[in-house]
């Protein structure tokens, strides 16, 4: 989908002519569609690595145009409902389904779990 709203974004132009304003207005564009920065992050790294190719593989271009992320949330914590830690175990591999269960026995929902989830979060 995200190719296929890129290709109507460029589909009338020459790979030598998109450059960093390009890029903005694209950038814009698919911000004022009403997604959330994430998902026009996600877009501009595919946008950053097709244009890789023909800058270090092909050498059909100097230099790839700078391209500016977007500041994201990524501050959200979600845990486990209880009907989900009980399928847990049985939707893993097999040799992951040990560790998932020592894990829920031992650490889900105590103090120390908490705090080491919130701990991992704030880096």
């Amino acid at each position: 989908m995200i190719f296929r709203w890129l290709n109507t974004q460029f589909n009338d132009k020459n790979i030598n002519e998109i450059s960093k304003k390009t890029i903005e207005d694209i950038r814009l564009a698919k911000l004022n569609s009403g997604v959330k920065n994430a998902t026009v992050n996600w877009m501009l790294a595919l946008l950053h690595a097709i244009l890789r190719s023909p800058t270090d593989g092909w050498e059909w271009l100097y230099q790839v145009p700078s391209i500016k992320i977007l500041p994201e949330n990524n501050r959200r914590l979600t845990w486990l409902t209880h009907e989900q830690a009980d399928r847990l175990p049985s939707e893993l591999p097999e040799h992951l389904n040990a560790m998932a269960r020592f894990y829920l026995v031992n650490f889900a929902n105590t103090d120390a779990w908490q705090k080491s989830i919130i701990k991992s979060g704030d880096k």
